[in-house]
């Protein structure tokens, strides 16, 4: 399938979608799946995932984050020491309620069927792919969903009688070649190590940016709760004091009343009869 040309604005027809799932306990993945339309890979999500965690596992008080990052929204929460994250699709690069809503909703399902379960590493994705299916409104066969990553490697000796059969001295005279291949993968994977705390920098930068983003955000969303709050008390305000005044010139016009018929009265009688 090719991955390069896929779009995350252009999933699921604009809404919001469930696209990667992770559970994980520190670093270690008990449970992972990306739907392979995101041209994004695995470890790309996993690295973020992980940094959220280690943020969640430092704080005190809040075991739930939501971050936006590169058109997409992270929502985790970290219970128990247990890392259950989903990654949406951003559209317009913030939640709606509805999404929050479901969002919070997909990590719940998730996380009690999880612990219902209690499955061995890599047996609870077929009930992931249920989930997704659920929340997603789609079908996904198995081979358009990533398996989690293998995390042992098996060896097989070499049983082939002709390979055993060869000389050492050919083997020794290959050892020259075998410690320049080394050399060489020695240099690769230092500049892989490089690259990849390169990575990890950003990602931390990123994050940061991502906190101080939804500081902002929260503060936004305060502000207009605020201004919401002050629009209607003032308005019940105005109202308030409208009625006073109404009530005030009616009380002065009956005082007003009052005070010419005493008048009326004093001059002209009580029946008035003397002013006829």
């Amino acid at each position: 399938m090719d991955r390069s040309g896929a779009s995350t604005r252009g999933f699921g027809g604009g809404e919001s979608k469930v696209v990667y799932v992770l559970i994980a306990n520190h670093r270690t993945v008990l449970e992972e799946s990306l739907i392979l339309k995101i041209p994004h890979s695995i470890s790309f999500f996993r690295e973020i995932s992980f940094k959220i965690n280690e943020k969640l596992q430092t704080s005190t008080h809040n075991q739930s984050a939501t971050y936006y990052q590169q058109g997409f929204t992270f929502v985790s929460e970290n219970v128990e020491g247990v890392l259950y994250l989903c990654v949406t699709t951003s559209v317009g690069g913030k939640e709606t309620e509805s999404e929050k809503s479901k969002n919070k909703k997909f990590l719940k399902d998730l996380r009690t069927r999880y612990v219902d379960a209690q499955p061995p590493p890599g047996a609870f994705r077929p009930q992931i792919i249920t989930l997704l299916e659920e929340y997603n409104q789609e079908t996904y066969p198995p081979n358009t969903i990533t398996p989690p990553p293998s995390t042992t490697m098996s060896t097989t000796p070499l049983t082939n009688s002709g390979r055993s059969g060869e000389s050492d001295s050919q083997s020794n005279g290959g050892s020259g070649s075998n410690r320049t291949v080394n050399d060489k993968v020695g240099e690769i994977k230092a500049k892989v190590d490089d690259v990849k705390g390169i990575m990890i920098q950003n990602l931390d930068r990123i994050l940061d940016r991502g906190e101080k983003f939804n500081e902002i955000l929260d503060q936004s969303e305060r502000l207009v709760d605020e201004s919401n709050r002050f629009r209607e008390n003032s308005t019940i305000l105005r109202r308030n004091l409208w009625w006073k005044n109404i009530r005030f010139l009616l009380i002065v016009s009956f005082s007003l009343l009052v005070i010419l018929l005493i008048i009326a009265m004093y001059y002209c009688g009580f029946g008035l009869s003397r002013c006829k």
